[in-house]
C-alpha cells in the first residue's frame, strides 16, 4: 500500500531539512543555507521555520555575510522574540562587527591615520560600549594626533613662524591639556 502523499511530502521535507542540518553540522553553509532556505516556505510549523531562520543566520554569519546573517536573525527573532539561538546569533554578529571595526581601526593606526582610528573606534564602541580595547585605540589615537601637532609647532618655531607654531601647540593642548 503507497503511502498517502501528504504523508510522503512531510517525509521529503524532513529529508530535506535533516541534509541541511547535516550540511550545518559538517560546517558546509553554502550547501546550509541551499538546503534549509525552501523550508522557509512553510509556514505551518513555527518550530521548524525558526530553527531554519536561527541555522541560516549562523551559517552566513560563519560565511562572513553580516548583513544577511542580521537579516536572518531578525527574521527568526520575529516569530520568537525571547529565541535564545536567534539572539546568540545577534550576539555573534555584534561580535563579527566589532572585530571588523577594531581591525579597520587598527589598520588606520598603523598608517598614522588618527582622525579615521577615533571614528572607527567610535563605532566600535556604539557595538560594545565601555570596551577598554577601543577606548585604547582612541588613546593611542590622540597621542598620535598630539605627537603631529607638537612636533609641527616645533618644527615651525625652529623657523621662526611663531603664529603658525602657537596655533599648532594650542591643536596639540586641546588635544592633550596639561
Amino acid at each position: 500500500d503507497p503511502l498517502p502523499q501528504s504523508f510522503q511530502a512531510t517525509m521529503d521535507q524532513l529529508e530535506g531539512y535533516l541534509a541541511g542540518a547535516s550540511a550545518y553540522a559538517a560546517g558546509d553553509w553554502e550547501t546550509t543555507i541551499a538546503a534549509l532556505t525552501p523550508y522557509l516556505e512553510f509556514r505551518d510549523s513555527r518550530d521548524l521555520v525558526y530553527d531554519s531562520y536561527v541555522r541560516l543566520c549562523q551559517a552566513a554569519l560563519k560565511a562572513g555575510d553580516l548583513e544577511e546573517s542580521r537579516k536572518q536573525a531578525d527574521q527568526a527573532l520575529q516569530i520568537n522574540p525571547d529565541g535564545a539561538e536567534a539572539v546568540a546569533c545577534g550576539m555573534g554578529i555584534a561580535d563579527a562587527t566589532y572585530e571588523a571595526l577594531m581591525q579597520q581601526a587598527q589598520g588606520n593606526l598603523d598608517q598614522g591615520q588618527w582622525q579615521q582610528a577615533i571614528e572607527i573606534c567610535k563605532q566600535a564602541l556604539t557595538v560594545k560600549s565601555d570596551d577598554q580595547q577601543a577606548q585604547g585605540c582612541i588613546g593611542r589615537a590622540n597621542d598620535g594626533l598630539y605627537q603631529e601637532a607638537a612636533a609641527r609647532g616645533q618644527s615651525l618655531l625652529n623657523k621662526c613662524q611663531l603664529n603658525e607654531a602657537i596655533a599648532a601647540f594650542n591643536e596639540a593642548l586641546a588635544i592633550k591639556p596639561g
